[in-house]
């Protein structure tokens, strides 16, 4: 059987929500990708002192995924870019989602929990 046909003898799936869907990988993507995205988010006055102090947690949690974190406080924002490492491409949009959380005064360990696979920032908010 080639790689294009379809296994007519698989039994239909009962419950598609218990499907295993598989991570993606390194190696999913062994050539990065192709362009640089960025989001950047603004952030109140009263949030600063936090994200100061949780903004070494922030840019260790993201360098792992090939995603750069920058605060930039006389601004009041934050912005999070793919760099060349980057090989997930949905995490950026992740990334997005979690300084959009701090910005709306969820704490670092709660936002990080959406760049696990099994979280989205709607169940957080």
């Amino acid at each position: 059987m080639s790689d294009h046909e379809v296994d007519v003898s698989a039994k239909p799936i009962e419950n598609a929500w218990e499907m295993k869907i598989p991570e993606f990988c390194k190696e999913d993507n062994p050539h990065g990708l192709v362009e640089e995205s960025s989001f950047a988010t603004l952030f109140p006055k009263y949030r600063e002192k936090y994200l100061r102090e949780a903004w070494p947690l922030v840019q260790n949690s993201l360098s792992g995924q090939g995603i750069k974190a920058e605060l930039d406080v006389v601004e009041g924002s934050m912005l999070v870019k793919t760099s060349r490492k980057t090989w997930d491409p949905y995490i950026i949009l992740k990334a997005r989602d979690m300084i959009k959380l701090l910005a709306r005064s969820v704490p670092f360990e709660q936002a990080m929990k959406v760049l696990q696979v099994t979280y989205s920032s709607t169940k957080l908010r």
